[in-house]
């Protein structure tokens, strides 16, 4: 099935909160988390971050419709670091 379940955006939650806080002044400094959760299957399938430094969005449509949302996203996190 297609998309990243709950228990993944919790773990990327609490590694943003770790690694990329606002209030703390880290990494990407991202204040704002907006995930598209599809209420059927319960799987998110869009997330969008507001940051200090940038905003980015990730979702899994037309040429992305393959990847795995969580993996891209912490190759997201990850690159700088």
């Amino acid at each position: 099935m297609k998309g990243m379940n709950i228990a993944l955006l919790e773990y990327l939650l609490v590694y943003i909160d770790k690694e990329h806080s606002f209030k703390k002044g880290k990494g990407k400094r991202i204040k704002y988390v907006v995930p598209t959760i599809d209420t059927r299957t319960m799987r998110i399938h869009a997330i969008i971050f507001y940051g200090m430094v940038e905003d980015k969005a990730f979702s899994l449509t037309n040429e992305n419709k393959d990847k795995d949302l969580h993996e891209w996203i912490m190759e997201w996190l990850t690159e700088d670091m």
